[in-house]
């Protein structure tokens, strides 16, 4: 369950995902600041070939309803997969199907194998993007028009680890949603939303060395 990750820059994310987004002073982020995630376009045809598969926006990390203090994204940043329906944070981005995906170039997770908090960052092997499945919420902020806030998914059983780790999700996995909140494949086969969250990756894709040595390696 991280709460800091590395955003990519505008040419990374127009380079794999073919999608436009304004340069970011900060890409190192944690709860509170803002950083790009990516859509399923709105009120459009999921199946029109001649719409661009996603659109990207900026949102605080953080999901914020849009009855929160700014305050709480420094809490609802992590939605369990299996709480999300029903957390009052996180259960009208659910309950409309508001599914996002958080392009990261690494997370950084705590590595406890030597006993001891050793900082260590997380990416892909290959050196591409991650995609960590996540949720959008619209804030109203008055001044600043619509803002949307985000929070990722973790999974915790399913996954088996000591502590939670965020859901990659493949380029190629992301669906479209209809109006019964049911993912749909563009061949027309319909799945639960969850369906896509629980299924074990096919080969490791990830790359994890510890930023430092441990006082035991020295």
């Amino acid at each position: 369950m991280h709460s800091r990750y590395e955003a990519p820059t505008p040419e990374r994310l127009q380079e794999e995902f073919g999608v436009e987004f304004d340069a970011q002073e900060k890409l190192e982020l944690w709860p509170g600041y803002a950083g790009p995630f990516l859509r399923k376009p709105r009120n459009v045809d999921p199946y029109d070939d001649a719409v661009l598969p996603f659109e990207a926006e900026v949102g605080v990390f953080g999901l914020l309803p849009f009855w929160a203090d700014k305050k709480l994204a420094r809490s609802t940043y992590n939605a369990r997969s299996e709480t999300a329906s029903v957390k009052r944070s996180f259960r009208e981005a659910w309950k409309k199907a508001q599914h996002c995906i958080i392009p990261a170039v690494a997370i950084y997770e705590p590595d406890w194998r030597t006993g001891k908090a050793i900082p260590t960052r997380i990416s892909r092997a290959d050196g591409r993007l991650l995609g960590i499945a996540g949720l959008w919420e619209v804030e109203r902020q008055p001044f600043l028009g619509l803002m949307s806030g985000l929070t990722n998914y973790t999974m915790a059983d399913e996954l088996r680890v000591k502590q939670a780790l965020d859901i990659a999700v493949a380029t190629g996995d992301l669906l479209a949603v209809d109006k019964n909140g049911k993912t749909r494949r563009r061949k027309g086969t319909s799945i639960k939303s969850t369906d896509i969250l629980i299924a074990p990756p096919q080969r490791p894709i990830f790359f994890a060395p510890p930023l430092k040595k441990s006082s035991s390696e020295n």
